[in-house]
């Protein structure tokens, strides 16, 4: 599980970096990165600037940054601190439109996810919603690097935060989640459509029905942004 299982407080990045030492990975649980990351407006770029300080998750637009709805960027978080011991693993979460991760030691880089395709201009970009596991092996430090652009929403950011923590942790966490949206997806189709034939037979009461489009919108959602998009 995240978000501390232990019970201990789990760690917030802080200008740019989130520091793990002391956070057992096997005792307290797989962790949100959550905090303060850099943020580099107009920029495909990577660790050696410093950029704006942005907390994610959320939008970029900033007043201060002047940033647009519309638009490209780059978000930096440096991590350190971790276990070397200890077989990592993370979850990409959906950002709004398209990214590229990776993970940067050293000179290396490393692309771990990618959704859409990221680019400078709406002709450039493509648009794809998607959340991902991808296993990283032993890093004691490293970046986590997203290149990310927006064109196609209101706002362009993350919509959900990257979920750090051993392989297998987040591997079944993710499993967990793509089995959950398939069952509610399941109970809304069977709901909605039960209450469809409902109002079939009596077409006077119109409640069945709007209850049955109720359902069905919901269901349409979660098929198309939820965990269970991985699968398609």
């Amino acid at each position: 599980s995240s978000c501390g299982a232990s019970g201990k407080n789990p760690p917030k990045a802080v200008n740019g970096v989130l520091d793990l030492k002391g956070w057992d990975f096997k005792k307290d649980g797989s962790l949100e990165l959550k905090g303060q990351w850099r943020f580099h407006w107009k920029k495909i770029t990577g660790p050696g600037e410093k950029g704006a300080i942005v907390s994610v998750p959320g939008a970029w637009l900033n007043d201060k940054l002047e940033t647009e709805k519309s638009g490209y960027g780059t978000y930096v978080l440096e991590v350190k601190g971790v276990d070397k011991k200890v077989d990592l693993g993370i979850i990409s979460p959906q950002i709004f439109t398209a990214y590229k991760m990776f993970i940067v030691k050293g000179t290396s880089w490393k692309e771990i996810s990618r959704s859409g395709r990221v680019g400078k201009n709406e002709l450039e970009s493509i648009p794809e919603l998607g959340d991902f596991v991808n296993p990283l092996g032993s890093l004691e430090k490293f970046y986590l690097v997203v290149q990310m652009s927006n064109y196609h929403y209101r706002y362009g950011g993350f919509v959900g935060v990257p979920i750090l923590g051993e392989n297998s942790q987040v591997k079944r966490t993710f499993t967990w989640n793509q089995w959950r949206d398939i069952f509610t997806a399941g109970v809304l189709f069977i709901i909605g459509f039960y209450h469809l034939v409902i109002y079939l037979q009596r077409k006077k009461d119109k409640a069945p029905l709007y209850f049955s489009l109720f359902c069905g919108a919901f269901f349409i959602r979660i098929i198309c942004v939820g965990n269970f998009a991985s699968w398609i």
